[in-house]
């Protein structure tokens, strides 16, 4: 009883103990839930333990990016890992419309999905001939947030090689060029096709009046009969 009665006489030392006490456990119970959610949880990835991030190091900095060549170096010398892929930050404007925002987003190389073994939800990811072409990957969430995303409207060309060659020749009347490996050459032409699947026009993917002539096209059709 005696250490009840020291207390009773020193209740605001008490109070002051069991407050302290229980912002220690929040701390706890907070740094347990950031060490769980960022070290312990394993990534979304196919085999997080046997990625390995690298970096340069300099004078004056700790994590320096590799240029090309020390890339090709070690691309050249590597012994060791399976696969190596390359990434960076990068930031880019998205505009057409809606308001005008800035996006933070990482440039890759072609390879880095599989690398990494995230696959895409809907369509593809990248394929070699990609690296010389304008091409993006969207996040689920920019998809839906800005594009207004709803997979019964997306058609995404996916299926057998022969399958996809014989659309682009024979359906969309485009030529195919392929890459060193084989896989078709992403074409720089987007195709209107009407409700009857006929051909109405070819628009050049590097033409800054794209997207004003697209809606255009858009405008158009909607105004026929029958749309």
């Amino acid at each position: 009883m005696r250490p009840l009665a020291y207390w009773k006489r020193h209740a605001p030392i008490a109070a002051v103990i069991v407050v302290t006490l229980a912002l220690g456990i929040g701390a706890a119970t907070g740094v347990y839930a950031v060490v769980e959610a960022v070290i312990l949880r394993a990534l979304p990835v196919r085999d997080p333990q046997s990625l390995v991030w690298m970096w340069n190091a300099r004078v004056e900095r700790d994590r320096a990016p590799f240029s090309a060549l020390d890339l090709a170096d070690y691309q050249n010398a590597n012994t060791v890992l399976e696969r190596l892929a390359p990434f960076t930050n990068w930031t880019a404007n998205l505009t057409g419309t809606g308001d005008a925002e800035r996006l933070e987003g990482v440039r890759v190389a072609p390879e880095f999905f599989d690398v990494v073994g995230v696959p895409a939800r809907l369509g593809r990811t990248f394929i070699g001939a990609d690296g010389r072409s304008q091409v993006a990957v969207l996040t689920d969430r920019l998809w839906r947030r800005r594009f207004g995303a709803d997979p019964s409207r997306w058609k995404f060309l996916t299926g057998e090689p022969a399958a996809v060659e014989k659309f682009i020749t024979k359906g969309m009347l485009l030529a195919l060029a392929k890459d060193g490996e084989g896989a078709p050459i992403h074409a720089q032409k987007f195709v209107v096709v009407d409700r009857a699947g006929n051909i109405r026009a070819y628009r050049d993917l590097n033409d800054p009046a794209l997207l004003p002539t697209l809606l255009q096209d858009i405008a158009a059709l909607q105004r026929e009969p029958g749309s």
